[in-house]
């Protein structure tokens, strides 16, 4: 019997990356909003926190989107009022083949209808952000923020029906970024609250454990799209900035920090083990078991994606 590997791993980004996906021009559906209106059609679109799921035959991708503000010049000049102006529905694009390794290439991904736009959300807020999609029983499973975290459903990942809350945090319209890792058949939802990452605990996605902390933030860090996985004995925790402090790298900052532990209970008060160029960043594997990284917003506007290797 050989010995056994003690050490984290460390991803590392293989390539350049290949920008999948580019928003095209669009009608916004409304409702309107002081410098957006209803019914008229924006040729730049935004996108942000975004996921990546495979599903009925293809590669789906669903994330934050709205027009590009007149007053948005880079991500170093823009205005903090319009920003996110009008992020009320979601993009939904498709790939052009099965494998996700014959869709890496250049606006590769087909973009669709938006979905869940405000006015199929009655009584909710009109804001949607950072979905995150799992195929559960057969039903594909979306949470989304801002707080409440809210619940939609759907059997062919076209067609979405809102179906309420399914759990608070303490900061309504601010805690955000759900993202989810299944291991032994419990669901650990990780999210963005006060001051760092928790985690939620779930047999079905519908009601969950009390939240904890499990990565307190700097000061002066806005996080965004935690990201936790479990390979080969280590959990793993990914968080970008959003807009820190030092505005390095503007709105759209592309530091993702990693961070290593043998137990969730070890991932506080840890080191980063590395930090990778992705914004909002998605990490899956495709059909053959390779891992990506995909980028909103970085280094293209969109999303784009490369390969991740484990060393």
């Amino acid at each position: 019997m050989g010995a056994i590997d003690k050490k984290y791993k460390i991803p590392k980004i293989e390539s350049k990356y290949v920008n999948i996906y580019k928003p095209k021009s669009a009608i916004f559906p409304g409702p309107d909003s002081p410098n957006f209106k209803a019914g008229k059609r924006y040729e730049n679109w935004v996108p942000n926190d975004f996921t990546i799921i495979h599903g009925c035959g293809f590669w789906h991708m669903f994330g934050i989107t709205h027009p590009c503000p007149s007053d948005f010049i880079s991500s170093k000049e823009f205005s903090h009022e319009t920003i996110h102006e009008a992020e009320w529905q979601l993009f939904h694009a498709v790939s052009p083949t099965p494998d996700f390794a014959g869709s890496m290439f250049d606006g590769s991904f087909n973009q669709l209808d938006f979905i869940l736009p405000a006015d199929e959300r009655p009584g909710e807020s009109r804001k949607i952000w950072a979905p995150i999609i799992w195929n559960r029983e057969g039903r594909y499973l979306m949470i989304y923020s801002p707080s409440p975290f809210r619940m939609a459903e759907s059997e062919d990942l076209m067609h979405w029906k809102p179906h309420g809350v399914v759990f608070e945090s303490e900061n309504i319209d601010v805690d955000r970024d759900p993202n989810i890792m299944e291991k032994d058949g419990t669901y650990y939802l990780v999210y963005l609250a006060s001051g760092g990452v928790y985690l939620r605990e779930s047999r079905d996605l519908r009601s969950f454990s009390e939240g904890r902390r499990i990565l307190t933030v700097p000061d002066g860090v806005s996080a965004e799209s935690p990201i936790l996985k479990y390979i080969d004995g280590w959990y793993y925790l990914f968080y970008c900035i959003f807009d820190g402090q030092d505005m390095v790298n503007g709105a759209y900052d592309y530091r993702t920090f990693v961070f290593a532990a043998k137990n969730l209970s070890e991932l506080d008060g840890s080191e980063p083990i590395t930090c990778l160029d992705a914004h909002a960043p998605e990490l899956f594997e495709d059909e053959k078991g390779d891992w990506y990284i995909a980028s909103a917003e970085w280094p293209c506007r969109g999303v784009s994606a490369v390969r991740l290797v484990w060393e």
